[in-house]
């Protein structure tokens, strides 16, 4: 084009210049330091965890899951591997619990005044984000107490709603009081747990459900430990349990006793 209409163009050349360190000649870059130099200067996984303590049993070729938990995994497999990369602590960056509020309502004074209530107690230190939605507000967090592999069971002895049925993403859920009981304790020790759970819509009396032993997790766990100054509930409940279990049988039938 530049030649049909006997124009002049200069070729466009980008300029070099010598790494600051090392005096090889590069693109210029923000810090004047070729990518060999830079990798040595800059450590990406700076404030990432590079160790965590494993405990594992040479008689029963087992690894400790805190707190009481002990899992098989031989070694190099997937399992263990999943195991190693749960024990590490999530970046800053990188969220593991979402919490999403949502209201349908033309006005956002509910959100006003839940965002002055979350200045007022602080309560945005325990979130690694908080997210303005069209609709709403989402909370990422960054760190689970328990996994699932230590779910417990329990058994419901009495349950009452406190609030009417709402819906949270299409999901039905209703607040309740409840007191319940670990079925493994059931004729051997006489402990019982008063909680609030979100499962009112499907507990009742007499149902199983799985949940998060928070009273008897080990004191000791590291992780407890980041929340001791708060106050956790005794047991989280997390889904209601369908299958009859031995356990399970063995309540039911110490119930139907106890009722005759």
């Amino acid at each position: 084009m530049a030649q049909d209409t006997g124009m002049f163009t200069v070729p466009q050349t980008i300029g070099s210049v010598l790494c600051c360190k090392c005096g090889i000649l590069m693109q210029p870059n923000a810090a004047n330091m070729c990518v060999k130099c830079l990798r040595s200067e800059v450590d990406i996984t700076k404030g990432l965890q590079k160790h965590v303590i494993i405990i594992h049993c040479p008689e029963c070729n087992k690894f400790l899951q805190p707190p009481r938990t002990w899992m098989d995994a031989e070694l190099e497999s997937k399992g263990l591997l999943t195991f190693c990369v749960k024990r590490i602590q999530a970046n800053p960056d990188q969220w593991i619990a979402a919490v999403q509020l949502r209201q349908h309502v033309s006005h956002r004074r509910t959100f006003f005044y839940l965002e002055q209530l979350i200045l007022k107690h602080d309560a945005a230190k325990n979130a690694i984000r908080i997210k303005q939605m069209d609709q709403g507000i989402d909370f990422f967090f960054g760190l689970a107490l328990l996994s699932s592999r230590q779910l417990m069971e329990f058994i419901v002895l009495d349950i009452e709603p406190v609030s009417s049925e709402v819906n949270v993403g299409g999901l039905k859920y209703v607040l309740a009081d409840a007191q319940v009981a670990r079925v493994s304790d059931f004729g051997k020790k006489d402990t019982i747990f008063n909680i609030r759970t979100h499962l009112g819509h499907l507990l009742n009396p007499g149902d199983f459900a799985f949940g998060y032993d928070l009273f008897g997790a080990n004191s000791n766990d590291v992780e407890l430990d980041k929340y001791k100054g708060f106050n956790l509930p005794d047991v989280i409940l997390i889904k209601k349990s369908y299958e009859e279990t031995g356990q399970a049988s063995f309540v039911e039938a110490q119930v139907y006793q106890h009722g005759d």
